[in-house]
């Protein structure tokens, strides 16, 4: 997996953590004027677990553009949602290659869904099209110029969302003595270069927040942290693939101490397999309105 890409695993294994770690943020802000906010645009949408997520929890629309540049990701789109939509008995019918419908029902009216093969800073004079603007899991890997750029375009009476956005605080139980060693480094490598150019890492919660208080947006804030144990198959699994997530990243660094790298991702492998760990890795969601 180069720099500016995602495996497909990752996506679709974090999937489940996400649609449960999402604050009500979003929802709540939504109930208040039901007509009022209709078009979304999802950037950075991959294969689209904000759309379900918003099935999921009930949150309401009419139309929704999904942006990613990873083909293959976009691609994925068709069908895990018309499987997804089967469960609530609801057809997804494709129309062209990037329009797709979400028949109407009981719940809500007809759907439009737009898919944009895209790279975010290429769609970005189009946001304010939009009445929301959403990315997910995405303000630590984006460049300051990214959020720049994307707070300073909105006009008013917008809603730019922000979900599952990493922190920099991941705590293992039980603790290991590399721990903070590795934790370090690791939020060092979040602020690399990344698909937009060089990181914000874990400052990134900090620099929109700042930003948008400059411009007299409103901002709220919501804890949306994993917490995930190592009872059963599924959560294992979800651990070690974490894990290793960690353990890459790292091994590319040839400033981390290879040795204290190893004996820590074998030892937490153990622990994870044995049924004994928790990981708690911390996110915020922030609404930002104009």
């Amino acid at each position: 997996m180069d720099k500016n890409r995602f495996s497909k695993s990752w996506i679709n294994s974090r999937e489940e953590y996400d649609k449960y770690s999402r604050s009500n943020i979003l929802l709540e802000r939504m109930k208040l004027e039901k007509k009022k906010f209709t078009r979304i645009i999802d950037l950075g949408s991959g294969n689209a677990s904000f759309l379900r997520w918003c099935y999921f929890v009930g949150l309401n629309f009419d139309e929704m553009t999904l942006v990613d540049y990873d083909k293959k990701l976009m691609n994925d789109f068709y069908p895990k949602t018309k499987s997804f939509l089967s469960k609530y008995n609801i057809q997804l019918i494709k129309k062209s290659p990037s329009k797709f419908i979400i028949e109407k029902n009981q719940l809500h009216s007809e759907r439009i869904i737009n898919l944009k093969l895209s790279d975010i800073n290429n769609v970005l004079n189009e946001i304010n099209s939009y009445d929301i603007i959403s990315l997910s899991a995405i303000i630590d890997i984006a460049s300051k110029k990214l959020i720049h750029d994307l707070i300073s375009l909105l006009s008013n009476k917008k809603i730019l969302y922000f979900s599952i956005c990493f922190d920099g605080t991941i705590k293992f139980m039980p603790i290991d003595t590399y721990d903070k060693y590795i934790i370090s480094n690791f939020n060092q490598h979040q602020s690399s270069e990344k698909s937009f150019g060089y990181a914000l890492g874990k400052d990134g919660i900090k620099y929109a927040t700042a930003l948008a208080k400059k411009n007299l947006f409103k901002i709220k804030t919501k804890d949306s942290s994993w917490h995930i144990d190592s009872k059963n198959s599924e959560n294992k699994n979800f651990c070690k693939l974490y894990l290793d997530t960690i353990y890459k990243a790292l091994r590319k660094d040839h400033m981390v101490d290879r040795d204290m790298l190893d004996k820590w991702y074998f030892t937490k492998k153990k622990v994870i397999q044995s049924g004994k760990i928790n990981i708690n890795v911390g996110h915020k969601d922030i609404l930002i309105e104009t």
